[in-house]
């Protein structure tokens, strides 16, 4: 079995690297978190409609919420993969705030299960994000070296009990480069690495406009998957703060923003995650 660190989103592989199925963990209720989010993320990328498939698959089965760590088959909308593996990996989240995330023993269960899980449907080839989001969540690089190790562990286990792996390549995909240099130096001779180009990328070549004299500077803009990555981790903004360039924050009406400029010691200009550019105060 193959195990590869990709860097991009498992959402991003072009189709030579097709999956049979996508992991993803969220709630053990299937109910999505409404606010920003990588459950909103998903939903737009599934076609707006994930939460009525979630429905559907919880009647289906009868049941009220799985078991913490218990994976489930979701209809892939419109994701590139067979189907969906949700993993219930957080206790529901009614109100205001997400449930805490899962520990490295469940993180590294939950990997397992759904390395079981997939294998008993013939998938040959599966992809994992960095599981474990949620309050007090794991560092990214901690969680991605988690499922590599796990990934080798389901492959001795099997080999040990006599039967097939099934599975025969399992992707770890990471966006952000640094992350992704930092787990390889953690699983060196575990996993091989590579980078994708994202199909969007090349899907569409834009037409070219007559040459100006007065081009304006392209308008900057942030990365989805770093924006992503940081959604549970960036602190919320506050105006007593010291921000400084480059530093990521959380506001409750404008979302996921980083610092671009400090225009004077008590105000700095901050890009959103919609591409807007506002002006906030701090240190005061």
């Amino acid at each position: 079995m193959d195990v590869s660190i990709v860097r991009t989103s498992p959402f991003d592989l072009p189709s030579k690297r097709r999956v049979g199925a996508i992991a993803y963990d969220g709630t053990v209720d299937m109910r999505l978190w409404r606010g920003p989010g990588s459950d909103r993320d998903l939903d737009e990328l599934y076609g707006g409609d994930l939460q009525d498939f979630l429905d559907q698959e919880r009647e289906k089965l009868g049941i009220e919420r799985l078991k913490l760590g218990e994976v489930v088959r979701v209809h892939r909308g419109q994701l590139h993969c067979d189907f969906l593996a949700w993993v219930g990996a957080r206790e529901p989240e009614p109100g205001t705030s997400q449930s805490s995330a899962p520990g490295r023993e469940v993180l590294r269960e939950m990997a397992l299960a759904t390395l079981s899980f997939v294998a008993e449907r013939s998938v040959e080839r599966v992809a994992f994000p960095a599981l474990g989001e949620g309050l007090n969540q794991l560092d990214r690089a901690d969680r991605l070296e988690i499922i590599i190790r796990a990934a080798h562990e389901y492959e001795a286990a099997c080999f040990k009990d006599g039967r097939p792996p099934v599975v025969e390549e399992v992707l770890v995909c990471e966006p952000i480069a640094e992350v992704v240099r930092r787990v390889q130096g953690r699983v060196s001779g575990l996993a091989k690495s590579e980078v994708v180009v994202a199909p969007k990328a090349a899907r569409k070549k834009a037409k070219r406009k007559p040459a100006s004299r007065t081009r304006k500077p392209a308008k900057p803009v942030l990365d989805p998957a770093e924006v992503s990555a940081v959604r549970h981790t960036a602190e919320k903004y506050s105006i007593r703060r010291n921000y400084q360039i480059g530093e990521w924050l959380r506001h409750p009406k404008f979302g996921v923003g980083r610092v671009e400029s400090v225009t004077d010691t008590q105000a700095m200009e901050v890009i959103f995650e919609d591409g807007e550019i506002k002006r906030l105060a701090h240190q005061r």
